[in-house]
Parts: structure tokens; sequence; C-alpha cells
């Protein structure tokens, strides 16, 4: 099972704004690759600094395009963003620029730049919207960063900025919209490197995720009421970040979590030090990254399914209150005792009958 964040992201990432003043604004590729220079492994936080990835940004752009300052409207080629890559001492490969190959990466853990038209980034999160303030032209470069439990992708876009600066991510972008040019996995330093031949596709032929749009989940589930949450129609309860996006995929089959948890019957239920538990009809699982709970060999992944008959945290709630019950009824039970009197008869009785 790929490891994700909290946020159902393959890597931590810092939000960087790539507009400095008096530099080129143009330097989109430089910093979704910075981005990944300076990512960290699922729940350990980036590395280095905010500062330190978009020094590295200008660095590399100026060191590419000749210069980094305003007047430099060049962007990025293709080949340059390759030779930057190389620079930055980045295991990469480029792939076929489709969703499929884009998901196929992340399926298997790699982030994955994707470079595409402006006009098809469309942020849900702002109301399916393109977000930047500019008439969108040319093409653009994001750090796509895990699939969104609607089927969407979750991505870093150093240039959607608001009014106080840079959009914390991840955003969702409606995959549906992007019009890609390129697309190109990184392989993170906790990763394999990539060698030349590799296809995500091979390596995982098929992923099976469920989302709002299949009409099987929309029966028994619906957006909301927050981004990355799923409402459960028949116990109301809410499924969503990172047991939501594993939920999407559990067991890489028939309907995934609906299949194999069935419905929720808790919300997130917190253990402390910011591992929680959930209950589901078939079962009970944990997000729980550092394994704090339960250290069995090959578990896999931040969210696994909880032991059920150990009295610990996964144990059936019901179970729980059967033994509560019959504790109670021991104690209320009075010993059985024969009167005196009986007892000498029924003596009497066994006597009688065995002379006879």
């Amino acid at each position: 099972m790929v490891q994700l964040n909290s946020r159902g992201e393959v890597a931590d990432f810092w939000d960087v704004n790539q507009f400095q003043s008096g530099r080129s604004a143009f330097e989109c590729c430089a910093y979704a690759a910075s981005l990944c220079k300076y990512c960290g492994e699922p729940g350990h936080g980036p590395s280095g600094t905010v500062l330190e990835a978009s020094n590295q940004a200008q660095y590399f752009y100026g060191l590419e395009e000749g210069s980094n300052l305003a007047s430099n409207t060049n962007g990025m080629s293709l080949q340059a963003l390759y030779n930057m890559l190389q620079g930055m001492r980045l295991s990469s490969h480029v792939s076929p620029p489709t969703l499929q190959y884009v998901k196929a990466w992340l399926g298997v853990g790699y982030p994955v730049l994707i470079c595409g038209a402006e006009t098809g980034m469309y942020d849900i999160g702002l109301g399916d919207v393109v977000p930047y303030s500019w008439e969108p032209t040319g093409n653009h470069c994001i750090v796509a960063s895990g699939i969104a439990p609607d089927g969407n992708l979750l991505v870093h876009d150093t240039a959607n900025i608001g009014p106080t600066g840079v959009r914390p991510g991840p955003r969702i972008y409606d995959a549906a919209k992007l019009q890609l040019v390129s697309a190109t996995a990184i392989a993170v330093p906790w990763l394999p490197a990539l060698p030349g031949d590799y296809d995500p596709t091979v390596e995982k032929e098929v992923e099976v995720i469920i989302d709002l749009s299949m009409p099987e989940v929309a029966t028994f589930f619906s957006a909301g009421p927050g981004v990355g949450q799923w409402t459960c129609k028949q116990t109301g309860k809410i499924v969503q970040g990172a047991i939501l996006a594993e939920y999407c995929r559990w067991g890489n089959a028939g309907l995934c979590g609906l299949s194999y948890l069935g419905l929720p019957e808790s919300n997130e239920i917190p253990l402390g030090n910011g591992v929680v538990k959930q209950n589901f009809q078939i079962g009970v699982v944990a997000y729980d990254p550092g394994h704090t709970i339960d250290n069995r060999p090959g578990l896999p992944g931040a969210v696994y399914p909880l032991q059920l008959y150990n009295g610990g945290p996964g144990e059936d709630p019901q179970i729980a209150q059967l033994k509560a019950q019959i504790t109670a009824m021991q104690k209320q039970q009075a010993p059985l005792t024969v009167p005196s009197t009986m007892a000498a008869d029924m003596q009497l009785i066994k006597v009688t009958s065995a002379k006879y």
C-alpha cells in the first residue's frame, strides 16, 4: 500500500509563491521542480525551508534561461526542464502526457510535474474556475501530489495566488479539464530511482478507485460538508482525509472500502498524539503514521486495520458492552443454596430407593 500523508498526498510539500519582487514571473517549471527537491516523506514534513526552495528555483531559472530578472519572460522549454532536473539531482522519468499515466505514477507513490495549458487549470475549491487573476495564456507547470477521493488531482501550484499570497495546498484541480503537454515523474529520495524503461501501468496494471461519480457509491455517500469529506447517507457519519483516501482504494477490487469495510458506524475517534480510529460495519481502521498502536510485521501505510480480539482500540464496541453486561449479571447472581431440611429429605429418598 502506497504511503500517503493525512491529506492523501504522496509527499509533504511547502507552499511557495513564485512571484518575487524584481524577478521573472515565468518561473513555474523551476518552482515546481524545487517543490519536489524539498518535499518530504509523507507525514514527516518537507525538508529545507520555503526560502531555500525559492532561492533554488531562482538560481536554476537564471542558469537555464540566462537571467531571472523580471524582464525575462522566456518561460522554460521541456528540454530546459529536463536539464534542470539533472542539475537538481532529481531522478525523473518522462511519461506520456495522459491522465491515466499521471494517476498511475501517483498510484505507486511518485509525484508528477505536469505541464499544460493555463486555460485547463481549474481549482475546484474556488468553484471550479481558473485561479489566476490574469487572462490565462500559454502553458503552466504544477506538481500533482495525489488523487482526490472524487478522482480529481491534488496539486501544488506556485502561481495560485490569493489576497494574502499563495493559497495553501494541496489544491484540488479538475482532472477532466486538464490540457496536458508533458508529465514527468519524480523519484523522491525514499523511493527507488526510476530506470528508463519503467512503466507504472505495467507495475500496477489495474488500480480500482471509487468516487462519487459511481452510482453505487453515490447511493450511500454525498460530498462534504468540507473538502475531502464524504457523509454517509444512512448513518450520517463522515469519512475524511487519509482514511477516506484509503477507503476509496481499499482492497483494489469491487467497490473498495464500500465492499470490504462497509459503511461508517462512527466518526473519527481521537486516541491521542494525532492518532484516530474509525469504526465501520466490517472492521475498525486507524490513522497511525507512526504505528504506535500496532507494529506487526508488514503492516502497510499510515491507515491500517486494527486487531479486533485483543481488547485494544480495535475491539468491536458491542463486544465491550456485552462484557460489561455479563460482569454485572455475575455480580447480581447469588450462589444457589439448598435448605438443610430439603437436603435431609433427599438423602432419605436416596437410602430408601436403594433398599428397593
